[in-house]
């Protein structure tokens, strides 16, 4: 066994490097983390990137608040001259005709507006002034959000990363946790195949691979894991990045989209993906049948991208949806 850690993080991908980044600076000098792969490799290297504050839940838009000070001052919060984000900072669009997505999205909104977010309220030709491809006509409401965008998950993985080492934090890659272990009911360490790591505290910062807390507990974890199809398509028209993200609640998918550089769209379906029986992040098919129909939905906001291709495809577990109702 490993001498005892102030603190033990399963997940080296986004949230597990900057866990630990923050607990070392704030002090904790013994701090390790365990990844069953390499750093940002699993669910992050998967990420579309988008940040916005747009979240129906007020703690939500405060966090993502606090967290795009961070991103948009990378370098200087990790006083790392080299690190990058990659961030783009070109704004997030959200539209809704009418119908039942328009009441949620007005309150929204508001309650970004309330929290101080910058939050404009666009019409249609206003809109289509930043996202020219697109059409609103349908469009009942526009929120436009300027500070907001995309970055790249990889480069802020390893930038945390790279900045916890340098505080102490000691990173273990190819080192899957097997179970926790316990001592009077209370966590003392995790096993491994490469022996027993102590420590009072651990924290899972696992993405899809969080049912683990169950099978090492007991204690029933309400969340499952989702796979979901990505496309990027090539169009005949620039998508730069000086255009803003877009996400289309009008749409039978509620797609979402920004831009993949040139002529070419990320996009994907912002509903309920393909649950997985086991947590799995290894890249799965996806069918003829679904690029056509997000292709179709493409189609019908950004009429030009009838015409579009294919220019690659993968699938991405973006995290675990909760199977209990919040109504």
């Amino acid at each position: 066994m490993t001498a005892a850690h102030d603190a033990i993080v399963i997940g080296a991908g986004v949230i597990g490097a900057s866990i630990a980044y923050h607990l070392a600076a704030f002090g904790a000098r013994n701090v390790i983390v365990l990844d069953r792969g390499l750093v940002g490799s699993g669910t992050s290297s998967q990420s579309s990137g988008i940040l916005r504050t747009h979240y129906s839940v007020p703690e939500n838009v405060e966090l993502a608040r606090r967290s795009w000070q961070v991103f948009d001052s990378f370098a200087a919060y990790l006083d790392d001259d080299e690190a990058s984000a990659g961030l783009v900072k070109c704004g997030y669009l959200i539209a809704a005709p009418e119908g039942p997505k328009l009441a949620p999205l007005r309150d929204a909104l508001a309650a970004q507006q309330a929290q101080g977010i910058a939050v404009q309220l666009l019409s249609a030709q206003e809109a289509a002034l930043r996202l020219p491809i697109c059409r609103f006509d349908d469009a009942a409401l526009i929120g436009f959000e300027p500070e907001a965008g995309f970055a790249d998950a990889y480069l802020v993985a390893t930038g945390f990363a790279r900045a916890a080492r340098r505080r102490g934090v000691k990173i273990v890659e190819g080192v899957e946790v097997e179970r926790l272990v316990l001592e009077g009911g209370r966590v003392v360490g995790v096993d491994t195949l490469r022996g027993r790591f102590a420590g009072a505290t651990v924290v899972s910062a696992q993405n899809i691979w969080a049912r683990d807390i169950e099978r090492w507990t007991g204690i029933e974890t309400p969340v499952r894991a989702e796979r979901h199809g990505v496309l990027a398509l090539a169009g005949p028209e620039p998508y730069t990045f000086a255009m803003p993200a877009y996400k289309d609640l009008g749409s039978p998918g509620m797609l979402y989209c920004r831009s993949y550089g040139g002529t070419q769209m990320l996009v994907s379906e912002g509903g309920a993906g393909e649950t997985l029986a086991e947590p799995d992040n290894e890249q799965g098919d996806i069918p003829v049948d679904d690029v056509l129909r997000v292709g179709a939905q493409v189609a019908e906001r950004f009429p030009s991208f009838v015409d579009a291709g294919l220019a690659s495809s993968w699938t991405t577990s973006p995290g675990p949806r909760s199977t209990r109702s919040t109504s």
